[in-house]
């Protein structure tokens, strides 16, 4: 199984509309999939195309009976399952983090860096003072203006990822995503910037892209534990 996190923002002048489509760990069947109906005997595999394995799987009498892993392309368990004489008795689902996205609009000035918040009803979304306090200490200045935010939500470690754009992209751009805590993403001219410049990343990305017919606006999709996007 694959799990694709798909975010589609429009970051335009006076809106900013997410929406997220979630494929797949909808729910858990309690019948073999169907690719697997083939009668195997004893322990069976199934791999990557890199080679790291994806699935484990045991069976008994041409019957899923034991246990079954399913891994990523980079050999971290994503479930485990049990079965008895091919009915499904245990699942468990090991889940990605929980990444939290800030979009910011910088308005560049040479004034003391001020913020203005996000907020929808009871909604709101800023920024905290000790993420301001480090982007004062690079030198930013100005005014920033939270548009809005949305993110993968997990029962897993929290992390953060805030982007600071005083224009739209041109091309597009991989962001390696923080192991934890918050990291911050500004633009400049022809690169971006991040702060803190020591924190741990993954080697997963989430990627922006021009989002064709909007001139003012961006795609970005997030890559999780499986490579999809």
């Amino acid at each position: 199984m694959k799990t694709r996190e798909l975010t589609i923002a429009l970051i335009g002048i006076s809106i900013i509309i997410f929406t997220q489509l979630i494929f797949g760990h909808a729910s858990e069947q309690t019948s073999v999939p169907e690719e697997f109906y083939p009668k195997y005997e004893g322990v069976h595999r199934t791999y990557w195309e890199n080679g790291q394995l994806r699935w484990g799987s045991s069976y008994k009498n041409g019957l899923p009976d034991g246990a079954w892993r399913e891994y990523d392309k980079h050999g971290v368990l994503l479930s485990e399952k049990t079965f008895k004489n091919g009915k499904l008795i245990d699942s468990k689902i090991y889940c990605d983090k929980s990444i939290q996205f800030v979009f910011v609009r910088w308005h560049k000035g040479s004034q003391e860096l001020t913020v203005k918040d996000f907020q929808v009803a009871d909604f709101k979304v800023g920024l905290s003072h000790e993420e301001m306090s480090l982007l004062k200490k690079a030198g930013i200045s100005g005014e920033l203006e939270v548009r809005g935010s949305g993110g993968v939500s997990r029962e897993c470690q929290e992390a953060r990822m805030i982007f600071l754009m005083y224009k739209p992209i041109d091309a597009p751009v991989d962001f390696p995503l923080p192991e934890k805590g918050d990291l911050i993403y500004v633009q400049k001219e022809n690169s971006w910037d991040f702060y803190p410049q020591r924190i741990p990343t993954l080697d997963r990305n989430v990627r922006f892209e021009p989002y064709k017919g909007y001139p003012d606006s961006t795609l970005y999709m997030t890559e999780m534990t499986t490579g999809a996007r």
